[in-house]
């Protein structure tokens, strides 16, 4: 990518500028070295060095004020001219360094660099610069014997070139790395972008704490979540604690909530779907989620999402779904249970009863004449009668097993478990009683007023009978009753046919 080009050439070239300002810096200090050396050994190389130390102190400065290729170019032309002219004028070369400097210098330069190549030219100018400026002067010279520069060039070319091409291959390194390093970078930057903004975007609160307790990243929505004021970036290296303190007063239950907090964390195990309630009545779902930064360092992720609409929802269901079920098993006229849900908890309890060896008792009640009512009031004063007797028969199913239906048109009937013989008999009875006392008029009765028969049976289950037995025998007793008159009471269970009184 162009910018990464750029980035890392940037990198390049000021990794370059600072080690042309140590060059710089060690020319100076060098110049300065030999007009000192000079001063005491050879007063006439007073003058080149300290041309030299101008020419340094000129070259840093215009470096220091922004102007690096300047600088290069002040620093070098003195020594590219000395390297140009010193071996004209010198008779019997005695030193490889004068034959061979400018070659180096251009073969350097033309293998790794114009910038490497100005540094080389600065370190070997400076010792070529002393050389011949101690030697012109007729100071001291190095004990080397006068061979011919053909011969210096001979040995030192090649050696010239070796060291170049090694000085390339570890600039070549360098550049690589620093292209490697800045694409890593970038490429880091931008998923820390991607991975910011996707974190921004999401309904859910995010909270990361790193090894340290410390917080690395938290978004807008957690602080929503808690009626938060301030940004999230205010929050990041917080310790965790802190942020702990200012959420928990959220919590319908804090202290306890806070507890709960610290023994997670201190487990370190992952926690999914945990609930929260807050004091301003949301539901929070919480997810705590630990992970491995390396070398044994461990951060945590808190994840909080906001299921409030989702919870509500679920209660309206389930609300629904009651409303439903009772719906199902009631009947719409009366409000008792209707004959589906008879079956099951007859079901239930005859089960129950073999389980347990206790007796279930089951009441049929029929309104007397219902036809004869119906024929004369009409179907609508029909429905009224047929819930007033419901209420009275509901009224009568107080303990919390009994259960009061509508068995099918005029009839109703009552699940009674646990009850013997002589008590279902009382209960049928207080039955007959209280729809007596609604006195509604009927014309069509003897009686002159509404009145109901009942057949009761008891048994206690066993585990070759079936529910239908206990059905077929308050049937048999319900007939039995009407057979007998009507308004009255019979038992299946007594050795001999008996029927209550008639008012």
């Amino acid at each position: 990518m162009p910018e990464n080009a750029t980035t890392a050439s940037r990198q390049i070239s000021d990794t370059s500028d600072r080690v042309m300002a140590w060059v710089f810096d060690a020319g100076i200090l060098a110049a300065i070295a030999l007009w000192v050396f000079a001063h005491f050994v050879s007063p006439t190389a007073q003058y080149p060095a300290g041309m030299a130390l101008i020419v340094g102190l000129i070259a840093r400065t215009a470096l220091k004020a922004g102007h690096p290729d300047l600088s290069r170019w002040i620093f070098l032309l003195p020594w590219c001219l000395a390297f140009s002219l010193i071996p004209l004028f010198t008779n019997g070369i005695r030193s490889p360094l004068l034959a061979t400097t400018p070659m180096l210098v251009l073969l350097s330069g033309w293998l790794f660099g114009r910038r490497l190549m100005w540094s080389l030219a600065v370190v070997l100018s400076l010792l070529v610069l002393g050389y011949a400026l101690a030697e012109s002067a007729g100071g001291w010279s190095p004990p080397v014997a006068t061979l011919s520069p053909v011969v210096f060039a001979m040995i030192l070319v090649p050696l010239a070139g070796l060291t170049a091409l090694i000085v390339r291959t570890m600039l070549k390194g360098f550049e690589s790395n620093v292209r490697r390093q800045v694409a890593l970078q970038a490429n880091l930057a931008e998923s820390e972008l991607l991975f910011r903004a996707l974190l921004t975007s999401l309904h859910d609160g995010i909270l990361v704490v790193n090894h340290d307790g410390k917080v690395e990243y938290a978004n807008q929505q957690l602080c929503a979540m808690y009626s938060i004021d301030s940004p999230p970036e205010s929050f990041v290296g917080v310790d965790s604690k802190s942020i702990m303190g200012k959420i928990s007063q959220m919590y319908a239950e804090p202290d306890a909530t806070v507890r709960r907090l610290q023994e997670i964390i201190r487990a370190g195990v992952p926690i999914l779907g945990a609930e929260l309630v807050l004091k301003n009545g949301r539901t929070l779902m919480r997810d705590f989620i630990p992970f491995e930064y390396g070398d044994g360092r461990r951060g945590r992720i808190w994840h909080m999402r906001d299921v409030t609409a989702l919870r509500d929802a679920q209660t309206q269901l389930i609300e629904a779904n009651r409303k439903l079920e009772a719906l199902s098993i009631t009947d719409s006229l009366t409000g008792l249970a209707n004959r589906r849900h008879f079956d099951q908890v007859l079901l239930d309890e005859w089960s129950r009863g073999q389980r347990q060896g206790h007796s279930v008792a089951l009441l049929l009640l029929d309104v007397d004449w219902f036809k004869n009512f119906n024929d004369l009031y009409g179907h609508q004063a029909g429905d009224v009668c047929l819930r007033s007797v419901a209420t009275a028969l509901q009224a009568k199913a107080r303990r919390a097993g009994d259960l009061a239906t509508r068995y099918g048109g005029e009839e109703f009937a009552m699940i009674v478990p646990e009850m013997d013989a002589e008590a279902a008999l009382a209960l049928a009875d207080s039955i007959r009683m209280a729809v007596h006392e609604i006195a509604q008029a009927h014309a069509g009765s003897p009686i002159g007023k509404v009145t109901v028969s009942l057949g009761v049976a008891v048994m206690v289950p066993t585990p070759d009978t079936q529910p239908d037995a206990l059905v077929l025998a308050a049937d048999r007793a319900l007939y039995r009753a009407k057979d007998l008159g009507r308004d009255r009471v019979v038992t299946a269970r007594m050795t001999r046919l008996e029927t209550s009184p008639q008012p």
